[in-house]
Parts: structure tokens; C-alpha cells; sequence
């Protein structure tokens, strides 16, 4: 018989064959049954299924925050082995049992998340005997899921494997490719700040667009700098930028032709206060070349047209006033002194800021008058306030009146104060005697109507003609009678609705005429106490019969 050394692993013999020479077709195949044995239970641990298991916590990448509900899936050959889900505090924790020789996936996903996948490569372990606890592949797998936020573009971040693991037989642990992590996390962070730059410089464009409706191009090419601080090669807000730049410019250039403009209309405005009319034409027509249509300009030429005619006009006046004035002083010489003083006051007709003038001219001729001649004057203001009087302009009388205190004054006889006074006196009284007569009169009428007004609707006609009698004219404006005109207007109106109303009774029309009684008993003319109580009580007798009839 012949020994055979069938297999050796770390330096153990795992088993031997005892076979007989003179079988050897048959020695063969007990070789080949007994390895089968004997192999697969000795062989490597490493190559036998083995549970593992994971725990950490999921967090957010931008906020770190504990994320509640992860769900956690160990998956090989892209079958799940095993599910978990995080905690209120984020934590999970995760077994299963895998094959060591193949890949083994740890998948992460949550809503609102970008879903992350782990690898594990931990085909180079290697156990020196049965496995009889779970196998902890490191302390600690705390996972960042990447936030999903509007405008990222985080596709990139769903290929492939966002870290992975490799088995290190020495430290019994899995380590991690730091680097895949590190690029990957820069990657992202990237692509939030390009989305937040992206959103920023959205922000700016639409401030620069506001600006630009208010054609504050200054303002809106300051907004697109600072977003091409954040973009410096964007070609959009370069090509925006660009655009507001020649709006500026021309913006520019627009209000420096209108400082000219209003430059030039500035001095125009002042030569023509300053009645410099041919200078200040000038100006305006300069002006008028660069902004034809200026209303401004158009009304000032056209005041210059007329300010010439009103200046010819006053030269003509000043001519004829001081021709006046030469007719009254040769009066004066001649001691036609009346007519010397009618001369002087036509002369304001010419020119009346020159009054002051011609009072003065008229002050220094009353003052040389004889009695008699200022007594020719009292005379004609007397009898011309009396014609006023008889005429019943009473106002005007009363003004005629008092004008000739001044001359009475004058007199140096005292016999013609005296008697000018009296009669001065005399007239005032007529004058005020009448107005009380009229005022009396007034009463009186007033009196009549409102009497008449109360008597009821047959002396309406009756009140109405006594307002508008003579003694009345003068007084339509008085608020008594405004007031009266008023009230029997109403009144007149409310007889006129309440005969339609009865007037629709009698055609049996009872909805429209309960419509107007109603109407009538809202009327304002009951509450003014301008109808007597029992109109109202009959008006309401009515409307009570006529719903009656509807029940």
C-alpha cells in the first residue's frame, strides 16, 4: 500500500489516502470520491458563506442632520440579502450572510435624496476556523445622502459606486477608498455651488431687468458684474451686460442733449423775463431745432408774439395817456376845472396803473376849487345818487352818497357844509328807509308763502307767487326761500307719486301700487315733518288694505 499526500492548506495536512496497488482503475475513482470529502469541508473558511453585518448612522450632506426612515438594502448579484430602516435617530443597523468571493452591495435611498451605493470587495478574507459569530466588517458606516434641491444636477452622483470598501486581512477590517469619496463629495459640492451660483445670478438677471423697465441701465449693468463675478464666463450675462452698456450709453447721451436743451430753454426763460424778446427768440428757436415738438417752446414763441403786440399796444396807450394828460392841464390853466378833472380820470383809460398819478393831478385842482365850482360837483354826486335811489339801486345810491361826504368837507363856507349835509343826511335816510321797507315787504311775503305753504297742496300755486313777486326778486337767494321753493317742490312731488299710486289702485294694478305707497312712506318728507301726520297715517291705511287683499 502507498501513502498519498492529498492536500496541504497553511502548512496543515488536511487528510491522506490509503490505496492498494493491485487496484489501481479502482484506487483511482476512491482517490476522486474521498478528496470530494475531504476537500470542501477543510478547505479555506473564506470561501464558505459568512454573515456579516453593518451598522451607522444616515445623515443629510449639506446639514448633517439624522435622517429618519433611510432605507438600507445589503444586496450580492444584485439579489437583496437583507433590508433595514433608520431610526428616529438615524441609526441602523443591518445583517446578512454572503458570499466572500463576490462583490457585496450596500444600497441607501431615501425621497428627497439621491440614492447612494456602496461596495465591498471582501473576496481576501480569510478564516482560521468555523465561523460561529457574525462577522462585523467595520465600527462604524456612517452613510451622507446628497440632497436633492432645485436646479442640481446630481446624475452624475447615481452611477456607479459613490464609496467603496476593501477587506484588509491584517487589520481584520474593511478600509475605505478615501479618494473615490473625497472627488465624488467635491464633485457635489460643485454642483451645489454652481446651482446656487446659478440661482444667485438668476436673482441678479431679474433685478437687472426691473432696473431696465425703470431704464436705470447704471444700476442694471452693476447687478450683471456681480453675477459675472459669480459666473465670470457666462454668455448670457456677458451678452445682457453688453446690451444695457449701449442702453447706458445711449441713455447718456439722451440726457446730455437734454441738459443742453434745458440749458439753452433756461436762457431763453430768463432774456424773456427780462422782456429781452428778440434775444430770448433766438434761444428758443436754437432750442426748438433739437426738440421741434417741445410744447414749452412752442407757447413761448408764441408769448413772444404777443408780448410784441401788447407792447405796441402799451406804447400806443402811453402816447394817448400822456396826450390826455397835456388836454387836463390845459384845462387846469384855463380853470375849466370840472372838465379838467373829467379829462384827467378818461386818461386812466389808457393806463391804469397810473392812477395814483392822475388822483394826485385831481387832489391838486379840488384843492384850488372855488365853493362854487366844488359846489357844482356836490351838486351832480347828490342828484346822481337820488336818480339811483328812485331807480332802486339801493346799494349803488348808498356808495353815491357817501363819495360826497368827502367834497361837503371841503366847503369853506360853513353855510354849504350845513346845508349839504342835511341834504346828505336826508338822502341816506331815504336811502335806508327804503331798504327797511324792503325788508319789511320781504318778511311780510315770506310770511304769506310759508302760510300759504302750510294751508296745504290747493295753496302750493298760491305760495309759489308770492315768492317770485316783486318785493321777492331781489331775494330768490335768500335761504328762507330757497329753502320754502324747496319743500313745496317735494311736496308737489309727493302729491304727483301718490296720485300714480291711487291711480294704479283704481287699475287694479295692487303689486306696482303697494311698490310706490311704500316708496312714498319712505320718502324723506315725513321725516322732515313737511306733510301733516294724517298723510301718513292715510298712506299706511292704504298699503295695509292692500296687502290685505293679497292674503
Amino acid at each position: 500500500m502507498i501513502f498519498y499526500q492529498i492536500c496541504k492548506i497553511e502548512t496543515k495536512v488536511v487528510g491522506y489516502v490509503f490505496v492498494s496497488t493491485t487496484k489501481k482503475h479502482r484506487m483511482q475513482k476512491t482517490i476522486i470520491v474521498y478528496l470530494i470529502f475531504i476537500f470542501v469541508p477543510l478547505i479555506n473558511w473564506s470561501q464558505k458563506p459568512v454573515s456579516i453585518s453593518f451598522e451607522g448612522t444616515i445623515v443629510g450632506f449639506l446639514e448633517k442632520d439624522r435622517l429618519l426612515g433611510a432605507t438600507v438594502y445589503m444586496m450580492q448579484n444584485d439579489k437583496t440579502i437583507s433590508k433595514s430602516i433608520s431610526d428616529n435617530y438615524g441609526n441602523y443597523q443591518i445583517s446578512g450572510i454572503i458570499n466572500p468571493l463576490e462583490p457585496i452591495d450596500i444600497l441607501i435611498s431615501k425621497p428627497g435624496y439621491v440614492p447612494k451605493k456602496v461596495l465591498f470587495d471582501m473576496s481576501t478574507l480569510k478564516l482560521s476556523r468555523a465561523n460561529s459569530t457574525t462577522l462585523k466588517v467595520l465600527e462604524d458606516l456612517t452613510i451622507e445622502l446628497f440632497n436633492q434641491k432645485p436646479g442640481v444636477d446630481l446624475s452624475f452622483a447615481r452611477i456607479g459606486y459613490a464609496e467603496k470598501f476593501t477587506w484588509d486581512q491584517q487589520a481584520f477590517i474593511a478600509k475605505p477608498d478615501e479618494k473615490q469619496k473625497k472627488d465624488l463629495d467635491e464633485k457635489v459640492k460643485k454642483a451645489y455651488e454652481s446651482a446656487k451660483n446659478t440661482s444667485t445670478t438668476s436673482q441678479y438677471d431679474a433685478k437687472a431687468k426691473q432696473a431696465i423697465a425703470k431704464k436705470e441701465y447704471q444700476k442694471a449693468a452693476a447687478y450683471y458684474d456681480t453675477a459675472l463675478v459669480l459666473v465670470p464666463r457666462d454668455s448670457t450675462m456677458m451678452a445682457r451686460k453688453g446690451e444695457v452698456l449701449k442702453l447706458w450709453d445711449e441713455q447718456k447721451k439722451e440726457e446730455a442733449k437734454k441738459k443742453e436743451i434745458e440749458t439753452i430753454i433756461f436762457a431763453a426763460d430768463d432774456l424773456f423775463k427780462n422782456n429781452k424778446l428778440d434775444e430770448s427768440e433766438i434761444k428758443y428757436k436754437e432750442a426748438q431745432k433739437l426738440v421741434p415738438e417741445n410744447s414749452h417752446i412752442k407757447n413761448q414763441l408764441q408769448k413772444i408774439t404777443e408780448q410784441r403786440n401788447k407792447n405796441l399796444e402799451s406804447q400806443k396807450n402811453k402816447a394817448e395817456f400822456e396826450r390826455v394828460m397835456k388836454e387836463a392841464e390845459a384845462l387846469v390853466v384855463k380853470k375849466s376845472y370840472a372838465d379838467a378833472i373829467k379829462r384827467y380820470e378818461s386818461a386812466l383809460n389808457f393806463d391804469p396803473t397810473k392812477k395814483s398819478v392822475v388822483d394826485a393831478e385831481i387832489l391838486k385842482i379840488r384843492k384850488n376849487l372855488s365853493d362854487s365850482e366844488l359846489e357844482e360837483i356836490v351838486k351832480k354826486d347828490l342828484k346822481a345818487a337820488q336818480d339811483l335811489l328812485s331807480k332802486g339801486k339801493l346799494d349803488e345810491s348808498l356808495k353815491g352818497y357817501q363819495a360826497t361826504e368827502s367834497n361837503i368837507s371841503k366847503f369853506s363856507d360853513q353855510n354849504l357844509v350845513d346845508k349839504y349835509s342835511k341834504e346828505l343826511k336826508d338822502g341816506l335816510q331815504k336811502v335806508q328807509d327804503k331798504k327797511d321797507s324792503e325788508d319789511q315787504a320781504y318778511r311780510a311775503q315770506l310770511a304769506k308763502a310759508i302760510e300759504n305753504f302750510n294751508k296745504g297742496k290747493s295753496f302750493y300755486n298760491v305760495a309759489k307767487n308770492i315768492l317770485n313777486s316783486d318785493p321777492m326778486k331781489s331775494k330768490q337767494s335768500q335761504p328762507e326761500v330757497v329753502d320754502l321753493k324747496d319743500r313745496i317742490q317735494k311736496m308737489e312731488d309727493y302729491f304727483l307719486e301718490k296720485q300714480n299710486a291711487y291711480a294704479l289702485v283704481t287699475k287694479k294694478e295692487n303689486d306696482e301700487a303697494i311698490d310706490r305707497f311704500t316708496k312714498l312712506l319712505a320718502r324723506n318728507v315725513f321725516t322732515q315733518r313737511i306733510a301733516q301726520s294724517e298723510e301718513r297715517q292715510q298712506i299706511q291705511k292704504s298699503l295695509d288694505s292692500l296687502k290685505a287683499l293679497k292674503v
